[in-house]
């Protein structure tokens, strides 16, 4: 994988960083010949790390939050004994 924006000299280098929440955390370091070049290089790069990824198959675990709601207060004008419910009829 290259990338245009990215310096050759001195060579990029993949760090291994943390271990996170189900997950392993690596840092990849690259060189970039100027500022306007930042934004740009780190979205395609981390494009290609994502697609990369895909093509061999690995999947990248996301935390999931479940939300319990314990009680929702009633709004006057929406109660349930304000709905009604007509059969349907033909023609």
């Amino acid at each position: 994988m290259t990338n245009s924006r990215v310096l050759q000299d001195p060579p990029p280098v993949a760090i291994f960083d943390n271990f996170a929440d189900s997950s392993l955390a690596f840092i990849l370091r690259v060189h970039i010949a100027g500022i306007e070049d930042l934004l740009p290089a780190k979205s395609e790069l981390h494009f290609a790390v994502d697609k990369a990824f895909r093509e061999a198959g690995i999947e990248i675990s996301f935390p999931q939050t479940d939300i319990h709601i314990r009680s929702m207060p009633k709004r006057e004008e929406q109660q349930a004994s304000d709905f009604k419910v007509e059969p349907l009829t033909e023609n």
